[in-house]
């Protein structure tokens, strides 16, 4: 089995498949390519080749896990790449109110611009808390196992 990605690698090789994100098939591409990072990634080389990835994500979809990643990646240098696995859940629950609340703001004054970021904001917290979760579960199935 081969050595995961690392964070450089896999950086290198979103970016070699990227010339323009505003072309449609452009965030298909991508949306591929991380697919595939990530099997590899978590499952390795192998496991990976044998389970299918995602195979047809619909187009706002991947939009929008581009808006997520690209406001994720602005506060990578402040926080590290999954710098919220060491804030307390509730803690990121407090944050997705906080920004629930931000977006209503918005739509209520009709922001559209403003509201489609607080948008990215209350997905991201959404899938932090997800994350950690998902963490957590892994774990206890690893101990039940064992």
């Amino acid at each position: 089995m081969s050595e995961p990605f690392t964070r450089d690698e896999a950086k290198s090789a979103v970016w070699a498949q990227i010339e323009d994100l505003s072309k449609p098939d452009q965030v298909k591409v991508i949306v591929e390519v991380l697919n595939d990072m990530r099997s590899k990634y978590y499952l390795g080389e192998e496991v990976a080749q044998s389970q299918h990835p995602i195979d047809d994500v619909r187009e706002e979809v991947a939009n929008f896990a581009v808006a997520m990643e690209e406001k994720l990646a602005k506060h990578d240098d402040g926080k590290g790449e999954s710098g919220w696995r060491k804030d307390d859940t509730f803690a990121l629950l407090q944050r997705l109110r906080e920004e629930t609340q931000e977006l209503a703001d918005d739509l209520r004054f009709l922001r559209l611009g403003d509201a489609m970021e607080e948008c990215t904001d209350v997905a991201n917290f959404a899938m932090m808390i997800w994350d950690v979760l998902d963490s957590a579960y892994q774990e206890m199935r690893k101990e039940d196992e064992d």
